[in-house]
Parts: C-alpha cells; structure tokens; sequence
C-alpha cells in the first residue's frame, strides 16, 4: 500500500507504473522478510545501544537494496 501511496506522491522516489509499485512492494516484503532478521540478529548490540534507532538504518538499506534489485525503479537521492 505504501508503495501505492509513493507512487502518486512525487517524491525522490521514481517509481513509473502503478505494476512496477506492486513488484517493489512484493520485493521489498520478501527482502524485509529474510534480512530484517538476518541483519538484526548480527546488529543486535547496536540497536540495544541506540534504543531501536539503528532500525531506521536497517529499513533505509533494505529499500535501497529493493531499489537495486527492481528494474525501472530508483531513489533519486541518497544512494
């Protein structure tokens, strides 16, 4: 639903066609899926550090990994 909602707003998101914003969301589930709790697992320490902060991190990098992966989908900053 999310990816729905980037898809109309115009952010520095590029997401060009409303199938391609079900395919991203659908990888980046599965993405979030399997390394969410790989990447916690082995970054436990520092998120206890941060108070749950290092999260943000985990998610902006799975994005960008979901980004990567998903043809004719890109952010236009950051990465």
């Amino acid at each position: 639903m999310s990816f729905l909602i980037i898809y109309k707003l115009s952010l520095d998101i590029d997401i060009i066609s409303l199938s391609k914003a079900a395919i991203s969301s659908v990888v980046f589930g599965i993405l979030n899926a399997i390394l969410l709790s790989i990447l916690s697992f082995f970054t436990f320490p520092v998120i206890i550090l941060n108070l749950g902060l290092f999260f943000f991190v985990l998610n902006t990098i799975i994005f960008a990994l979901a980004a990567y992966v998903v043809e004719r989908f890109r952010l236009k900053c950051c990465f």
